[in-house]
């Protein structure tokens, strides 16, 4: 994405046309971002072009064959010649912006759960707790301008990577007893289900699959991430203020 100072945003999306791709580039629209969409399903790709532009935003919508480096590298430049230069300008001199940031989700609710590839005896579904894929899009849309290199999104994030690095066979343990029953419904997978291992599922499939009802709109633990300075800043603070309290009542004790 070009810097905030020197010009409309400039995006590149993969995996455009449905699940969380989708919801970005819904949400990159809404700031009027100029958008390349990368994806492998033609039909769900010219949807999100159509939406981009509705919503008053530039999008090239490029379908790829092949989900590999090279691919995208090559959908890449064309997106620099027809939507222009990725470098900005910083103080009258042209510099190339590179900035990683990692943004880590919890289970969402995608299509990817009606046409991945599957053996399992139940229908596939997202390990509860499930959060809507627009929660997803929010923390990457505000994660592409800040200067931090993870962002953590739902406290189950949290949770599972902080019991990783603290008790990781604990967490191996209880993975092994129970990720394989959670990943699947009390109903069958269809059978003769397609799925897209080898090519893309026709149709529009939009940005949300079947599972609304339990999915979460809002995610608390996020909003806390992004104004967690704020946050530190009323904690020192009620913290000062306790600690003077305390002094004071016991001055005022009697000896």
């Amino acid at each position: 994405m070009m810097h905030r100072n020197s010009g409309p945003q400039v995006v590149v999306i993969t995996g455009a046309s449905a699940g969380v791709g989708r919801a970005t580039a819904r949400a990159f629209a809404r700031h009027g971002a100029a958008r390349g969409l990368l994806a492998r399903g033609v039909d769900g790709l010219e949807g999100t072009r159509r939406e981009a532009e509705d919503a008053g935003a530039r999008a090239l919508a490029i379908p790829t064959d092949v989900a590999d480096a090279a691919a995208v590298e090559a959908a890449a430049a064309r997106i620099e010649r027809e939507l222009g230069p990725i470098d900005v300008w910083v103080n009258n001199a042209m510099v190339s912006v590179l900035q990683v940031t990692m943004v880590q989700l919890p289970a969402l609710n995608t299509p990817q759960f009606d046409w991945s590839r599957t053996r399992m005896p139940g229908n596939a579904r997202p390990v509860p707790p499930i959060y809507q894929p627009e929660v997803a899009a929010d923390a990457i849309v505000w994660a592409a301008a800040q200067p931090r290199r993870q962002v953590l999104v739902g406290w189950p994030t949290v949770t599972a990577l902080v019991g990783n690095t603290v008790a990781p066979r604990l967490i191996d343990r209880y993975l092994a007893r129970n990720g394989y029953e959670s990943q699947q419904t009390d109903g069958p997978t269809p059978p003769n289900r397609p799925d897209n291992l080898f090519t893309p599922v026709s149709g529009d499939h939009g940005p949300q699959g079947r599972f609304d009802a339990q999915a979460r709109r809002v995610s608390p633990q996020l909003w806390a991430s992004r104004h967690r300075a704020p946050l530190l800043a009323a904690v020192a603070v009620g913290a000062i203020c306790a600690g003077a309290l305390a002094m004071r009542a016991d001055r005022t004790q009697p000896s």
